[in-house]
Formats: structure tokens, sequence, C-alpha cells
């Protein structure tokens, strides 16, 4: 699941970084609805209230399958504000050591 929905993004795990695809979060992303509800069941996702065509709720639901899998070390992680919109900022802590 988590390489499908990666392939889906064009997204790889030592490529995550928000500030690379933050413009990308408005756009509408095609998700399977026996994909998404897969994923909803094996990692307890939410998709109540949320617009789940949306890139951004797509890439904050694979960053949480990275955690869920490697643990949370493997991001850096900071709260900023971005166009009057407070986010999570990721970045695979690989990118932060080069």
């Amino acid at each position: 699941m988590i390489k499908q929905l990666s392939e889906i993004l064009k997204i790889g795990i030592f490529n995550i970084d928000t500030h690379q695809y933050i413009d990308r979060f408005n756009e509408n992303v095609i998700i399977d609805n026996s994909m998404g509800d897969s994923i909803t069941r094996a990692f307890r996702a939410n998709r109540k209230n949320l617009d789940s065509n949306r890139f951004d709720y797509w890439y904050y639901e694979l960053i949480q399958m990275y955690k869920n899998m490697f643990g949370c070390d493997i991001f850096v992680c900071k709260q900023t504000q971005h166009n009057g919109v407070r986010r999570y900022m990721y970045c695979t802590l690989a990118l932060r050591l080069v």
C-alpha cells in the first residue's frame, strides 16, 4: 500500500520535503476507493470530514504510514505557517544530513 501510494503521489521516502511539495497541496489526486479503504483499515486513518481527494491529505497520510513502519525518527518535523495556514513541515532525516 505504501509503495502504491508513493507511486501515485510521485514521492519516494528519501524525497519527502514539504517545502518541495507545498505548491501541490491543492491538487486533486485520484485514489481507488478500495485502496483508500484498505489504508483506512490497516493504518486506522480517519477520513471523516476531510477532502480525501486532495494531495495534502494523502501526503500527510503517506508520512504517517512511513512513521508507523519505520518510527518517527526518520523525519525532522516542525510546525510553521504557510499562506495563513498552520502546517507540519516534514523532511526526511537523510536529506537534512546531506
